[in-house]
């Protein structure tokens, strides 16, 4: 039995009680080891104060009312803070809960239920390790936060209705974070400092907004905006290397899904699927990195990429009507893929440096190692730029349709392939320098 820091100033339990009563106040304070506060308080406008010194102590706040505010705190000033407990149940509108864990804690668990319209909840767990921190909102125009800091931390929160409001923070290594909102005009925000992180948040509804920031190595950021959704935001940011970005998009009208990374080896994935009108930007600064875009079953949609630096790899695929993609890549020995398979689409490729390859399909085809499909291709446009020495230049055409393509190359040692089969294409190829090659294959 762990030796008591020091003397109890209340009995080992105490319990209060309010009922249907408003205004009154409860404070509470323990010093020691498996103590427990109970407070049950109903009506509007009663608050409650609880303070606990030391381990395995426990806090439940059960209040059910408006107006209602709840404190409680859980330290240790000689050592750890370990094995306590917070359960806390708010029923009402515009309820305030404040929940405290500090000065190296440990195995802590907080648990905060609000239920009811413009409630506020603040969890925070500080120094400490493998602490735990659940919440659930249920309502309108509710706010969150939480807070950890140090190792192998985890953080949940499940909002459901409008204009909710969710911000997580985690400073520390292999933490992981979690957002769930079936809502609307809602927003997440997730920020991790620190190597080995995850970070996922789903959300479900309209005019949702969600923000991941990562700044470490090996990190992991994953966000879904679900069923049929429509003007959604999804942004993601990563600095450091060996990174990993996810951004998926479900629904009838799209809005915009963005991710920066800045580093080496770092992978970014986008998805919009069932949607027009969707965007999806990714830009990567850094050696080795990798991109790939996937917009299907949707019209009118556009995906950019942008890459600095070296050995870098950009894929693009595009299945509807009247969809554009862009690439734009600095640097050496980078590869750049844009593939469309519908009509009236767009691509373009832009590539400054040596040794880069840029590849073009639409109708698809190739079999090199690997695309595949074909035909369904018609009103086509294809341009692709190279500026350096070195570079491949590969666009391949096919199905029925007005094609057009324009290929620009300036350096020397160049190469152009360019390949079209169907109806009234178009092609222009324009090199500048020396011992450059073109070779263009036209069939009706």
């Amino acid at each position: 039995m762990k030796i008591l820091k020091s003397i109890l100033t209340l009995t080992l339990s105490v319990c209060v009680t309010a009922l249907f009563a408003q205004g009154n106040s409860s404070n509470a304070e323990q010093t020691g080891m498996e103590n427990s506060i109970t407070v049950n308080q109903t009506g509007t406008g009663n608050g409650s104060d609880a303070y606990q010194n030391g381990d395995y102590n426990s806090t439940t706040i059960d209040q059910t009312g408006s107006g209602n505010f709840s404190h409680t705190y859980q330290y240790n000033f000689i050592g750890n803070v370990e094995n306590n407990v917070v359960d806390l149940d708010q029923v009402g509108d515009n309820n305030t809960a404040w929940n405290h864990q500090y000065d190296d804690s440990y195995f802590n668990y907080q648990s905060a239920r609000q239920e009811g319209t413009g409630n506020f909840s603040h969890i925070d767990q500080y120094d400490g390790s493998y602490n735990n921190a659940y919440l659930f909102q249920s309502g309108d125009d509710n706010s969150n936060y939480q807070i950890q800091v140090g190792m192998y931390n985890y953080a949940n929160v499940n909002t459901q209705g409008s204009g909710n409001n969710t911000y997580q923070y985690q400073d520390g290594e292999s933490n992981s974070a979690y957002i769930t909102q079936y809502s609307t005009n809602s927003s997440a925000s997730q920020e991790q400092m620190g190597s080995g992180n995850y970070a996922y948040s789903y959300q479900d509804g309209d005019s949702n907004t969600s923000s991941q920031y990562q700044d470490g190595m090996g990190n992991n950021a994953n966000n879904t905006q679900d069923a049929n959704g429509s003007g959604n935001n999804s942004t993601a940011s990563q600095v450091g290397d060996y990174n990993y970005v996810s951004q998926h998009q479900h629904g009838s009208t799209n809005g915009n899904v963005d991710s920066y990374q800045n580093g080496t080896s770092n992978y970014s994935y986008q998805t919009q699927a069932y949607g027009d009108g969707g965007t999806a930007s990714s830009t990567q600064d850094g050696v080795s990195n990798s991109s790939d875009q996937l917009q299907i079953n949707g019209d009118n949609n556009a995906a950019s990429s942008s890459q600095e630096g070296e050995y870098n790899r950009n894929w693009q695929r595009q299945d509807g009507s009247s969809n554009y993609t862009t690439t734009a890549q600095s640097g050496s020995d980078n590869i750049a893929e844009n593939l469309s398979y519908g009509d009236n689409n767009g691509s373009s490729i832009s590539q400054s440096g040596t040794n880069n390859e840029g590849r073009q399909a639409q109708g698809m085809i190739y079999n090199g190692s690997y695309w595949d499909y074909g035909a369904a291709s018609s009103d086509n446009y294809a341009e692709l730029t190279q500026d350096g020495e070195g570079n491949i230049s590969y666009q391949e055409q096919s199905g029925m349709g007005g094609h057009h393509s324009v290929v620009s190359q300036f350096g020397t040692t160049n190469n152009s392939d360019s390949f079209q089969s169907g109806n009234g294409h178009s092609n222009t190829v324009m090199q500048s320098g020396s011992n450059n090659v073109s070779l263009v294959n036209q069939s009706n």
